[in-house]
């Protein structure tokens, strides 16, 4: 079926309009361009991503356009989920885990009305079926042990796609040598392109002699190691930017509340229900509408978060990252901070924002279940790398799982 650009700009823009994620995605997108750069539909792996549409794609596969607008909120929520900062995105098990992710979230969200076109695009066989939302939610799978891992994961929504990740990677399953062709983004492309500018650029400073001693680095031979510690520093610098907005998010959202502030409300010509004289006015015929007070909710300091530090010997590494994140929200979180390792203990902050505590140095989460369950906490975030026993129904009795978040490492496991 033909898809011209303009109907499919207008269904672009009408999904922008409609869908408040969307337009939070689409604020961040620099600009979208048509082309056969991508095999599908992709978005860039940059700070300011381009959305690359294939025509020919939308031509061989589209075919409503609720199929149009799954796929534009497929690359939206790549970028939502901060995947296009991600430099392991181009990895074809990592490609495949956060196109899982989204596509049961779309389903979730959406229903089968959007979600269909991921069940007609994709075959029912191992991997693409957990790209489809139908066959996530069936009993069985040929690969048995490592599906149905991955889709209770995915039905109860405490898998990430790094854990899929993590699971696909370990299991030892092959994938097929051509899965980044077939997944919607196409991001291993993106990868290959960022080489080829990498050499492109290394040849120009090749020809330029006085830059070598401007930029000695880029001369210097670099072994396997260095790619790899430089790798694993960016990963690093990923994690803190992730981890330090979640945290945020979590404990500035839940820690301040809105109330109506009756002491100096907002005038404005527009009709509240609550301010009966000005309804009165409006109705008794007179030409100008009133005036109406619409009280205006003030951010106030409500209840306080607590927060569970995990201060195990496996977060030796870790431990001062977290430091920085608690210090920076210490105004809205509740004090003493906990840390947990056989036992809950208080933590104390020491002269520049330094952590005092005590640790047996093993690790258990029963202990912080039971003592939210004893103190009666409401609400609570847990920092830890997510190396501890099981979760139990038992261990979480009593407690309301909404409530309840974790923030984990980066080099953390969300198996438990």
């Amino acid at each position: 079926m033909k898809w011209p650009a303009e109907y499919v700009m207008a269904v672009l823009r009408d999904l922008n309009t409609e869908n408040p994620l969307a337009c939070r995605a689409f604020l961040n997108v620099s600009r979208v361009r048509f082309t056969d750069e991508v095999p599908t539909m992709a978005v860039s792996i940059n700070a300011r991503p381009e959305l690359l549409i294939n025509p020919g794609f939308l031509e061989e596969h589209v075919q409503t356009e609720n199929d149009l607008r799954f796929l534009f909120l497929h690359e939206y929520f790549h970028i939502l989920f901060l995947h296009t900062h991600d430099e392991t995105a181009s990895e074809p098990a990592m490609n495949l885990a956060m196109d899982a992710v989204i596509n049961i979230t779309i389903h979730r969200l959406w229903g089968r009305e959007l979600s269909g076109f991921a069940d007609r695009y994709y075959e029912d066989v191992f991997p693409y079926d957990l790209l489809r939302p139908s066959s996530v939610l069936k009993q069985s799978s040929k690969h048995s042990v490592v599906m149905d891992q991955i889709r209770m994961g995915l039905l109860s929504g405490t898998m990430t796609s790094r854990g899929i990740y993590e699971v696909l990677t370990e299991s030892g399953v092959p994938l097929p040598k051509n899965l980044t062709d077939r997944l919607l983004g196409g991001h291993g492309t993106m990868g290959a392109d960022v080489k080829e500018l990498r050499q492109r650029l290394d040849q120009h400073f090749s020809t330029v002699p006085e830059l070598a001693k401007i930029f000695p680095e880029r001369f210097e031979p670099r072994s396997k190691t260095v790619i790899r510690n430089e790798s694993k520093r960016n990963r690093m610098r990923f994690w803190q930017h992730s981890a330090r907005l979640l945290a945020r998010r979590i404990i500035e959202g839940i820690g301040t509340v809105s109330h109506p502030d009756s002491e100096n409300p907002a005038m404005q010509p527009v009709p509240h229900p609550g301010d009966r004289r000005a309804l009165c006015r409006l109705y008794s015929g007179q030409e100008l509408v009133p005036f109406f007070r619409h009280p205006r909710g003030t951010p106030v300091l409500g209840e306080r978060i607590h927060v569970f530090l995990d201060v195990s010997g496996s977060m030796n590494y870790d431990i001062g990252r977290m430091a920085r994140i608690l210090a920076e929200s210490r105004d809205n979180i509740h004090l003493p901070v906990r840390g947990f390792s056989t036992f809950v203990s208080d933590v104390t902050f020491g002269p520049g924002d330094e952590l005092k505590y005590s640790s047996s140095g093993g690790t258990r989460i029963k202990p912080v279940f039971d003592c939210i369950r004893k103190d009666k906490i409401r609400y609570a975030v847990i920092l830890t790398d997510g190396h501890f026993e099981k979760i139990t129904p038992k261990m979480r009795e009593g407690i309301a799982p909404e409530n309840i978040h974790f923030v984990l490492t980066h080099r953390g496991s969300a198996k438990s």
